[in-house]
């Protein structure tokens, strides 16, 4: 049975001529249409735009986008409009020549863009677009308005193109490139990248490089190279080099031995440690004696099992509190630089990382507490 002409008046004659039974046979015989698809919308429509430029905006694309399509000589029965708010996605059927037809019709777009632009003085109603190419073959159908239709997977694809694209640019599916990649005038015109769509599905898409002055030729920045910012490293506070040079090397001098994590042994030595850091650097700064404070406890002179044994004798819960807030204040920012125990930063314990840059950034303590023996 012949299959109806693509045009809506003969489409509605032909269904009503079909009996039941014939709109049963008919439902397995579909139209199918070689298609290229022109997607294209306005980039940031909506952004810093009143209801009645954007309206203006819509209307502009129409006109330019019906004499691309005039321009290029393309009869009626060849081409579908579906408007998508902010912009328009042509279908091309059957148009066989010449070979490069939707790219001819998306870069007089362009070119038509530029043109209004320039003798556009209001800002709000300047706009740009940006464009998707693909190809495929679909179903021609009659939409719940009786008008012409597509199904298939042709117009998705070019909108997922496009939405790769920045403003001036045309993207083009892999199966537009295929048909022009070996033509002479496009064998060196295409940028070639790998794009995630929805569903994380990857496709291959192709950048139109051309000198034109409506065509942006540079890389659409979701492909372009991520710009790393390198922070600048923070150095070691005098403070956090005393107090890992203390927990590098009263351990093993003093023989504390303690099973890493859940020990309180490890908080009175952490509370030691603090104190320890402090005088070091009033020792350093040459501290008069009449203006320090008597951190240590216990006897003047003590060692550290002295204090560390006058550390105990503190309520664990206050010793505890006060831990975690010099944690807090004094050495958070150096984290990596201690040993993580269930997920946990453990502050008794320097990681390796933090023993280079302890040695790196103070050299002189690395010295003055002998780590390389530690």
């Amino acid at each position: 049975m012949q299959a109806p002409p693509a045009t809506n008046t003969h489409h509605q004659n032909y269904w009503r001529k079909m009996n039941k039974a014939d709109i049963i046979t008919f439902m397995t015989e579909y139209i199918t249409e070689h298609v290229e698809y022109i997607f294209l919308d306005v980039v940031r429509f909506t952004h810093n735009r009143s209801v009645e430029a954007q309206t203006d905006i819509i209307s502009a694309l129409n006109q330019i986008v019906k004499k691309s399509i005039e321009d290029n000589k393309i009869k009626e029965t060849e081409r579908l409009f579906f408007p998508t708010g902010d912009g328009i996605c042509i279908a091309l059927l059957n148009v066989n020549h010449p070979y490069d037809i939707a790219v001819k019709v998306a870069l007089h777009i362009l070119e038509l863009k530029m043109a209004h632009n320039s003798i556009t003085e209001n800002t709000q109603r300047k706009f740009n677009v940006r464009i998707g190419i693909s190809r495929n073959k679909d179903n021609l159908v009659i939409d719940i308005n009786g008008n012409n239709n597509l199904a298939g997977t042709g117009i998705n694809t070019a909108q997922r193109i496009m939405n790769f694209a920045d403003g001036g640019q045309i993207l083009l599916s892999e199966s537009a490139h295929d048909e022009l990649k070996q033509r002479e005038p496009y064998m060196a015109l295409f940028k070639e990248y790998q794009g995630v769509a929805k569903h994380n599905e990857t496709i291959t898409v192709h950048q139109l490089i051309k000198e034109a002055p409506f065509l942006n030729n540079k890389i659409p920045a979701i492909f372009a190279p991520k710009v790393i910012e390198k922070k600048e490293e923070v150095k070691l506070t005098q403070f956090a080099a005393y107090f890992m040079a203390c927990a590098l090397s009263f351990p093993k001098r003093h023989a504390i031995k303690i099973s890493m994590g859940g020990s309180s042994l490890e908080i009175y030595c952490i509370m030691a440690f603090y104190f320890y850091a402090l005088d070091y650097i009033d020792d350093k700064e040459c501290v008069v004696p009449s203006d320090r404070y008597n951190r240590l406890p216990g006897p003047k002179g003590a060692s550290f099992e002295q204090v560390l044994a006058c550390i105990q004798k503190t309520d664990f819960i206050f010793c505890q509190t006060l831990v975690s807030f010099i944690q807090q204040a004094e050495l958070a920012q150096f984290a990596f630089c201690f040993v993580k125990s269930n997920y946990v930063t453990n502050y008794f314990y320097c990681s390796e990382q933090g023993k280079a840059k302890l040695k790196k950034d103070w050299p002189d303590i690395w010295k003055e507490f002998d780590l390389d023996n530690c």
